[in-house]
């Protein structure tokens, strides 16, 4: 590069990007399946409940038809288009944590959790909320029995939630 070139864009060095950085992929749309992941409403990842098929008419593709429930709220969406053409998939990553402590009324009155990573042995960024209603209120309570606790994580999108949790095998 020249140094007009460095000038001119800044001496900035892509070769180190994450390979894994992105948080979706183009899948065609008749290759996806109950079950699997899916992007409707334009940023809902979703789990795909009911796919329907439409067969080709005279005036163009077959087209499908697809409700899924959102991975983060359970909230129902629905969304589709031409079989032949490709659809976003979420890139959907199930994590198991260990349940260090849990911090108290951060964060505009959140709890949040501390969480050892298992793969990189070594503690999480305290990102992660717990969750509310009864899964969070069971966490917490299996907690203060001072047992050991690993909790699942579900990432998809930059975004982190727990979706269940068990006692650690060494209880």
């Amino acid at each position: 590069m020249s140094s007009s070139t460095d000038e001119q864009y800044g001496n900035i060095d892509f070769s180190a990007g994450d390979a894994g950085a992105s948080h979706t992929r183009p899948t065609a749309a008749n290759g996806l399946r109950v079950g699997g992941h899916v992007i409707l409403d334009g940023d809902k990842p979703c789990k795909i409940i009911q796919i329907i098929k439409s067969k080709p008419g005279k005036h163009g593709h077959a087209k499908l038809v697809i409700a899924g429930t959102d991975i983060f709220t359970g909230k129902k969406h629905d969304g589709g288009g031409p079989a032949a053409h490709s659809m976003t998939v979420p890139v959907v990553k199930r994590n198991t944590y260990m349940l260090l402590y849990i911090k108290g009324q951060q964060k505009g009155g959140k709890e949040f959790l501390s969480l050892f990573d298992y793969d990189a042995r070594a503690e999480k960024p305290d990102d992660v909320k717990l969750p509310d209603g009864e899964l969070g209120e069971r966490i917490k309570a299996a907690f203060s029995d001072e047992k050991s606790i690993d909790v699942v994580v579900l990432s998809a999108m930059g975004k982190e939630v727990v979706v269940d949790f068990s006692l650690a095998k060494n209880d």
